[in-house]
C-alpha cells in the first residue's frame, strides 16, 4: 500500500487482527519533488519498483519471530543517486521525513508514536505486544488497530510504503526478539509459497500501474486547467475588445450625424 500525504495531512487505517496472533508492520517513506516533471516519473518508477522489492523480500526473511530491521541489500548506484539527488536537492541532507507513525489501541487507549525517516524501514514486530498494557492480556478490538501517518511537511508531498504480516506468534510471549543469521531463503520456498510471491509480483504490478495512472491523470488535470485559464482570458479579452470597437462605433456614428446636421 502506498498512502500519499500532501502538506500537513494524517492519513489513518485500521488493522484487524485475530484474537491469538499478531502483526509486523513496515513503513518506508519516500521523499518526492514539488513540482511533477516527466523526468520525476520516469525516477520514482525505478525508486518505487527498487523498494517494492525490497520490501517484498522483507517480509520473507524471517529473523525467529521477528523481521529485520533493515534491508538485506544496499541499493544499486542509479538508485543511490536519485536518493542522493532527492535529499540533497529538497531536504539539504536531512534524513528526518517529518512523517510520523501513531499506533492505537482503542480499548486500552495505548498508543505509540513513532518517527521515520527517509529510505529507511521502519519495522516494528509484534504490534499487539507493543500496544499491551501493563503487560496484561486484552482482547484484539473489533475495530481493528488504528494506524496514523501524519506529515509534518508543508511544502512537498510524502509517499509512504506500508505493508504488514501476520503471524500466528503468541503476542504475549516475553521473550525477548533477537536477530541470528537463521533466514528463510528462496530455496526454501515451498510451492505454495511460490504462488504466493507470484500473486505478490502480481499485486505489484497492479498497484505500480495504478499509481501511474494516477499521476498520468494529474498530469491531464493540470493541462486542462491551464487550457481553461486560457480560454477564459481570451474570453474577457475578446469582451473587451467588442465594448471598445461599439464604443468608437457609436462615438463616430454621433460625430456623423452631427456634422451632416441630422442629430
Amino acid at each position: 500500500m502506498i498512502i500519499e500525504l500532501q502538506d500537513t495531512e494524517e492519513r489513518c487505517i485500521n488493522l484487524n487482527i485475530p484474537e491469538d496472533d499478531d502483526a509486523h508492520l513496515i513503513f518506508l517513506p519516500l521523499p518526492t519533488e514539488a513540482e511533477v516533471t516527466n523526468e520525476w516519473i520516469q525516477k520514482y518508477e525505478d525508486l518505487e519498483q527498487h523498494f517494492l522489492g525490497e520490501i517484498v523480500q522483507l517480509t520473507k526473511s524471517r529473523l525467529h519471530s521477528a523481521l529485520p530491521r533493515d534491508f538485506a541489500n544496499d541499493p544499486p548506484s542509479n538508485i543511490r543517486a536519485i536518493m542522493d539527488e532527492l535529499i540533497h536537492q529538497w531536504y539539504e541532507g536531512q534524513t528526518n521525513s517529518m512523517a510520523e507513525v501513531t499506533l492505537t489501541n482503542p480499548h486500552t487507549e495505548s498508543t505509540s508514536t513513532l518517527e521515520t525517516h527517509w529510505f529507511k524501514p521502519l519495522v516494528l514486530n509484534h504490534l499487539r505486544r507493543h500496544l499491551q498494557k501493563h503487560r496484561q492480556r486484552d482482547k484484539a478490538p473489533l475495530e481493528g488497530y488504528e494506524v496514523c501517518i501524519t506529515s509534518k511537511n508543508a511544502e512537498v508531498p510524502i509517499l509512504m510504503m506500508v505493508d504488514h504480516v501476520m503471524t500466528n506468534d503468541d503476542p504475549y510471549d516475553e521473550e525477548e526478539d533477537t536477530e541470528s543469521k537463521m533466514v528463510f531463503r528462496s530455496e526454501h520456498l515451498t510451492p505454495l509459497q511460490d504462488q504466493l510471491d507470484a500473486s505478490i509480483h502480481a499485486a505489484t504490478t497492479v498497484i505500480r500501474e495504478l499509481n501511474l495512472m494516477e499521476r498520468r491523470e494529474k498530469r491531464m488535470r493540470k493541462t486542462a486547467d491551464s487550457i481553461n485559464w486560457r480560454v477564459r482570458n481570451f474570453s474577457y479579452l475578446s469582451i473587451i475588445v467588442l465594448i471598445l470597437v461599439t464604443f468608437f462605433q457609436v462615438t463616430y456614428l454621433k460625430r456623423y450625424f452631427r456634422k451632416k446636421k441630422l442629430l
